[in-house]
């Protein structure tokens, strides 16, 4: 028999799961901020913004050749320059620095390294936005960004990373008080704000030659519940906007563009009682088409629209058999299969319906009756071609499944409520590497954490609490990392295989350190984290071996002189040979375990191993192959 095996080995024992013993990595005082991701991940390296206690807080990169944390740039050689990264821009990314609130910022360039990091240009520090994320976009490789100018209105700046493709856009927009941008098309679209009083709103369009256009004046609208700065929402080649009414200011016009002046298009106009908010998370693009909800006056949800950005393919879902005047609640659940799936709560008897749609009247169906007469909470995870989802009932809550169409929405496990609580509410996590989900049941501070094999449909527990629950969660290679607190401790642990251990110093007598939201980075054979183990406010760098640091991808080629199976074993291994050999199995410390000679194929028994990974070796120490021992 010819086999091609390609086995994903983890070599861990799964019986002898250690305690992972923290590393001070660097007791440099780092920076944390809340508006940018305090790990910046780029071309394989990490960067992290820090004061190693002689630079002042500078930029700087954990270098896995040296093993230690090493300065990009001494930027502020008096002091602190206070880098705050900022995106990735092609083979660089971009980073600005103030040396303090009354210095300029600076805008910079880097590979990561010394000499290739330039600054771009500087201006007047007269804003108090950080992160800079909702005043730019990118565009062909080019950075778009405005900034608050001198005056009245926004500078707007390109840039390509060079200091010679840097510039201030300088045309009929320096007057112009932006307020949001996106790209369509090729095309930069600009909301500002002239500043007169009877009709301030300007919309421009920035071409593919950084030519500016004006597309006219509109009394923009942001809807009567948002608290956002949600003014555009796109699909694939459109961008719709909201607009008042021109003959009643109490409804509402639904816009579309494409960019250009003359794809501008008036979709639909809302009266007051269907008011539209765009907020991000109110709305889904679909097959390039926008799904959004509509509100009545009292801000609750009272219909769903599907809009291909033309009137004629704007329609309500009440066409197609949803009965919008009992609906309370409107939630988009996910999506699998390009369909989206939409729950549907009644405001009369809280009957909860699950439907699917793939943007078109005759391509949306209704799947199932949730859970009649209780509020459901869905948490869907798309695994292998279908969605998972809980929701709760009085004494358990369901796991179902489905794959978008009509009839597929199947019931799979019940879940028993937590032991330490008499209500949940069920929350699940994505997990696909190995199929597995991860689900927890939470209530006041309890939880139950499970995993599910979405192959097998089985569920394992892998961590139960009365005093206190996971609040975050973490997957990297095959291990779970979670943040367990209770009132009188928290600490980071870590389960692979079932097994559960805790990740703390054993010399560290503070029993509740402070995490940073849970950001870990995994370089190298080593996982990083930023954790306040004295309880002094400060955030040191802290590494620990990666417990799957040891997989490997083993590649057995083709041929005709072996093949094994089942993998995992669980008693017998069955290997087939063209000639007879000596056979050994090796632990995964090297240990012979299991010798056969003169072997010439067949049953293997392995029941009296214990459970982990094992390889198999002929007479000449040559690897036939891999496998894992089952429970």
């Amino acid at each position: 028999m010819r086999f091609l095996l390609s086995i994903i080995i983890i070599l861990l024992s799964i019986h002898n799961l250690m305690s992972l013993e923290p590393e001070l990595f660097s007791n440099s005082e780092f920076i944390m901020n809340e508006k940018t991701n305090n790990f910046f991940e780029f071309k394989g390296e990490i960067y992290v913004v820090g004061d190693d206690g002689t630079h002042g807080v500078e930029l700087m990169k954990i270098d896995k050749l040296a093993d230690n944390l090493s300065l990009v740039l001494d930027i502020n050689e008096d002091g602190d320059s206070n880098p705050f990264i900022i995106t990735a821009l092609g083979d660089k990314f971009i980073f600005k620095t103030r040396n303090d609130n009354q210095s300029p910022t600076k805008f910079w360039s880097t590979d990561g390294t010394k000499s290739g990091t330039t600054l771009l240009f500087e201006v007047e520090r007269t804003y108090s936005n950080e992160s800079l994320v909702s005043n730019m976009v990118i565009k062909d490789n080019e950075l778009c960004l405005y900034l608050p100018s001198a005056g009245y209105g926004s500078d707007l700046w390109l840039t390509d990373g060079t200091a010679e493709g840097s510039a201030k856009v300088i045309d009929e927009n320096e007057e112009i008080l932006i307020y949001s941008m996106d790209v369509i098309n090729d095309n930069v679209i600009i909301l500002g704000d002239n500043g007169s009083f009877e009709n301030p709103f300007e919309l421009w369009s920035l071409n593919d030659k950084n030519e500016s256009l004006k597309l006219g004046p509109y009394k923009m609208k942001r809807g009567n519940f948002s608290s956002n700065n949600t003014w555009f929402i796109k699909t694939e080649n459109l961008l719709f906007f909201l607009t008042y009414n021109e003959e009643n200011e109490e409804s509402t016009d639904l816009w579309a563009t494409d960019g250009t002046k003359n794809g501008i298009e008036k979709v639909m106009t809302f009266d007051s009682g269907h008011e539209i908010d765009f907020y991000l998370s109110d709305t889904r693009n679909l097959n390039n088409k926008l799904i959004f909800k509509t509100l009545d006056s009292d801000g609750w949800e009272n219909g769903l629209w599907i809009s291909d950005g033309t009137e004629s393919g704007t329609f309500d879902v009440k066409e197609i058999g949803i009965d919008v005047d009992n609906i309370g609640t409107i939630e988009f659940e996910g999506l699998v299969n390009d369909r989206l799936l939409i729950s549907i709560i009644d405001n009369i008897n809280f009957n909860t319906t699950l439907w699917s749609t793939d943007g078109f009247a005759n391509g949306t169906y209704k799947l199932s009756d949730i859970n009649a007469g209780r509020i459901s909470s869905l948490n869907p995870n798309e695994v292998n071609g279908y969605i998972y989802y809980a929701h709760g009932l009085p004494s358990n809550y369901q796991i179902w499944k489905t794959d978008g169409l009509p009839g597929n929405a199947t019931e799979i496990i019940d879940i028993p409520k937590t032991q330490h609580s008499d209500s949940f509410w069920p929350i699940m996590y994505g997990y696909n590497y190995g199929n597995k989900i991860h689900l927890a049941s939470i209530f006041e501070g309890n939880s139950d954490l499970y995993s599910l094999d979405v192959e097998t449909e089985e569920l394992e527990l892998l961590h139960s609490s009365q005093e206190g629950g996971v609040s975050r969660m973490k997957f990297i290679d095959e291990v779970t990392y979670m943040l367990y607190s209770t009132k009188e401790k928290s600490t980071l642990l870590y389960s692979i295989a079932g097994k559960t251990e805790e990740i703390i110093p054993e010399n560290i007598s503070n029993t509740k350190p402070s995490y940073y939201d849970l950001e870990l980075q995994k370089t190298g054979d080593y996982i990083y984290f930023y954790v306040d183990y004295e309880g002094d406010e400060t955030f040191e760098l802290y590494r620990i071996k990666n417990p799957a640091s040891g997989i490997s991808s083993v590649e057995v080629k083709e041929t005709n002189e072996f093949s094994f199976y089942p993998n995992p074993a669980n008693n017998n291994l069955t290997l087939e040979l063209e000639e007879m050999t000596d056979i050994s199995i090796v632990d995964i410390n090297g240990n012979q375990v299991l010798n056969l000679s003169n072997f010439k194929g067949g049953l293997i028994d392995v029941s009296s191993l214990t459970s982990g990974f094992y390889s198999i070796t002929n007479n000449t120490g040559k690897l036939i192959g891999k496998f894992i021992k089952a429970d």
